[in-house]
């Protein structure tokens, strides 16, 4: 419950450096299941794409998620349903 926002982007765009080119995706997602994203950095590869959210439930709860969608046929249908499945998170406590 307690981050340091600026400090999460500096980790995530290391992080997803190793992988490509980061770019921010920050904010209101449009036609996008998590609807909002504090922080929304993606980065593209050769392995496929690579997601780094900090995202906040509506029930309050932050959480920090990373994705690694791979590259090929089975991409598209990967990624539609594992954020669909995020948005459902919630915490215990």
């Amino acid at each position: 419950s307690d981050y340091d926002l600026t400090q999460l982007e500096a980790e995530g765009n290391e992080e997803l450096s190793a992988v490509g080119k980061v770019s921010d995706y920050s904010g209101e997602l449009v036609e996008h299941p998590l609807g909002f994203a504090e922080l929304y950095l993606q980065a593209s590869g050769e392995e496929g794409i690579s997601d780094y959210m900090v995202w906040k439930s509506e029930a309050g709860d932050t959480f920090l998620f990373r994705l690694n969608n791979p590259k090929g046929e089975e991409a598209s249908a990967f990624a539609g349903p594992v954020l669909v499945s995020l948005s459902t998170v919630q915490s215990d406590t």
